[in-house]
């Protein structure tokens, strides 16, 4: 028997990717958890969205790309919307809080199946 949507869940997983430098910039961080589109439950889609950020020196994300898309535009569009929302350590250079590009990404993942 199938369930309902109702029943369905899913997890979005904020990581940092490809670098050491990369996760220590995500701790102490907020980041907001994506919202598991309604779209992606009904159809079971799952998948990892790898962003590209770019931080400004505060920290906050100022600008926003997908380098590789989940396969799922859903996922996409629900990753780049919480990025939007997101504050990380801001990367240093000579000790000051600088501008900076990183990758990120978000694993979706279906729970309550």
């Amino acid at each position: 028997s199938s369930k309902s949507t109702d029943e369905r869940r899913g997890t979005g997983e904020i990581f940092a990717a490809d670098s050491p430098a990369s996760a220590d910039r995500t701790k102490g961080a907020l980041l907001v958890e994506p919202d598991y589109p309604d779209p992606a439950l009904r159809f079971g889609d799952e998948g990892t969205v790898r962003l590209l950020a770019h931080i400004d020196s505060s920290g906050w994300i100022c600008g926003i790309a997908v380098a590789v898309s989940s396969g799922a535009t859903s996922l996409d569009t629900a990753a780049l919307r919480a990025a939007t929302k997101w504050k990380l350590l801001p990367a240093t250079r000579g000790g000051v809080p600088t501008e900076s590009l990183q990758p990120l990404g978000v694993t979706f993942r279906l729970t309550g199946w």
